[in-house]
């Protein structure tokens, strides 16, 4: 009975999650505002993901963090091949090849069917965050970017084996 008790408290959680992101993605927020949040997010990013949809959070994460002004940039990213066939890759993207592989090789047993390295344009309005130029604590080259704008998406290899597709 605890068990229930305890899952129907996550879901709970999850939903009061979105709801907040969503309503954040209707106001403004000043430099400072987004800065501070930028070291919530660097400490506590994992959580908030967790425990609220993707989208809501991507549309929060638009007013919450510092914006990004820079160029269109290809961006990499490993993940699961089910999110792939998806589309619900997520919102951490690399402009470096090599840690997106990196990430993709580590969890390709984790995942039915593996996982897949994928390369993406990210148009200006797909970046939400270059968390590279703030803080690069992990040399990660990390992009914060909201799937649904990225353009020409594509995997480069996939599965356990690795192999090139």
């Amino acid at each position: 009975m605890l068990a229930l008790s305890d899952a129907f408290e996550a879901i709970e959680a999850r939903m009061l999650f979105a709801r907040a992101f969503r309503a954040i993605a209707g106001l403004s927020a000043s430099d400072e505002m987004r800065n501070a949040f930028l070291g919530i997010w660097e400490n506590d990013g994992e959580s908030l993901r967790s425990n609220s949809d993707d989208l809501s959070l991507i549309d929060g994460l638009r007013v919450l963090l510092p914006v990004y002004t820079g160029p269109g940039l290809k961006l990499y990213r490993g993940c699961s091949w089910p999110n792939r066939c998806r589309r619900t890759y997520g919102m951490s993207w690399s402009s470096r090849l090599d840690v997106a592989t990196a990430f993709a090789e580590s969890r390709k047993d984790r995942y039915r069917g593996g996982s897949v390295l994928l390369e993406a344009y990210a148009p200006p309005k797909a970046i939400i965050c270059a968390l590279a130029l703030f803080s690069d604590r992990y040399d990660e080259a990390e992009y914060v970017v909201d799937r649904r704008r990225l353009l020409a998406v594509k995997e480069s290899w996939l599965g356990k084996s690795g192999q090139l597709r």
